[in-house]
């Protein structure tokens, strides 16, 4: 029904109020309209109150929140490698027991011959773990590591390290230059069986010998030794005539068997006459 229509059925003329949508009032209805507008303007005040206190709330519950959760401030994780192979690896790090680590994000990525990244792989774990070990790694590459620690909804991340892997020759190289325990007992075996002969050898020497004592072959000092003489026989000498006459017999049953050893045989000498024959 529009205004002409309405103004026939009513017999009225009929006013337009702003504000109205499709509501027609006659000038008979003024009291009727200004109450209609009043209420409508209550209504939205108290929306617009009502949005303002459910913000007031918001605002007031995220402050709670924030007053109630710790200052974890910046927490040292003290991330470090602790064991290099040629295709694995294994990390460690310390967190304080005070914290209640929700749980831990820890992430590795390689870098090719350019230094550039080239992938990245995170690996998430429970909160009470303190190391991890990497497999699947590359040989003589570099790696990055580096630890996220989620603490009362809030993160935290440690320095980032980098370590380079090793390579099978490498290895081999450092195992064939080191010493094994058993190799160091065997070596302490030996040195201590050698220092034990040598030990016993020097406290049994007396016994061990075979040589009898040294004696003097006289007495006593011969005598008239200021006075050297040159004698032609031994019997004339001033050492021989100190011996005993025992010790003078046996001297020269010596002498005289040293004098038939040293004797060459003599061979009777034959003579050749030659006969010369005249020809």
């Amino acid at each position: 029904m529009n205004v002409s229509e309405t103004e026939r059925s009513l017999g009225k003329p009929m006013v337009l109020l702003p504000n109205c949508q499709n509501h027609c009032l006659t000038k008979s209805q003024p009291k009727t309209a200004v109450g209609m507008g009043a209420l409508r303007t209550l209504a939205k005040t108290l929306y617009v109150h009502q949005v303002i206190l459910i913000i007031l709330a918001m605002v007031g519950e995220m402050a709670q929140s924030r007053l109630l959760q710790p200052d974890i401030g910046h927490i040292s994780l003290n991330l470090t490698v602790v064991d290099i192979e040629p295709t694995a690896a294994t990390i460690a790090w310390n967190i304080s027991s005070t914290w209640n680590v929700t749980y831990l994000e820890l992430s590795h990525r390689t870098f090719s011959a350019m230094g550039t990244s080239k992938s990245r792989t995170v690996i998430e774990l429970d909160g009470t773990t303190s190391a991890l070990r990497i497999n699947g790694l590359l040989e003589r590459t570099k790696y990055e590591v580096s630890l996220t620690a989620f603490i009362a909804g809030m993160s935290n991340s440690s320095e980032i390290v980098i370590f380079l892997t090793r390579s099978n020759a490498e290895l081999v190289k450092r195992a064939s230059a080191m010493l094994l325990p058993v190799d160091l007992l065997i070596i302490c075996m030996i040195l201590l069986a050698w220092g034990v002969s040598i030990s016993i050898f020097i406290c049994k020497w007396s016994n061990l010998r075979v040589l009898p004592a040294r004696e003097h072959r006289y007495k006593h000092s011969p005598k008239n030794l200021e006075n050297v003489k040159v004698v032609k026989r031994a019997n004339d000498s001033v050492i021989y005539k100190s011996y005993s006459r025992q010790m003078s017999f046996t001297m020269i049953e010596r002498e005289k068997r040293f004098e038939r050893m040293h004797t060459l045989a003599s061979m009777p000498a034959v003579t050749i006459e030659e006969e010369v024959t005249k020809m």
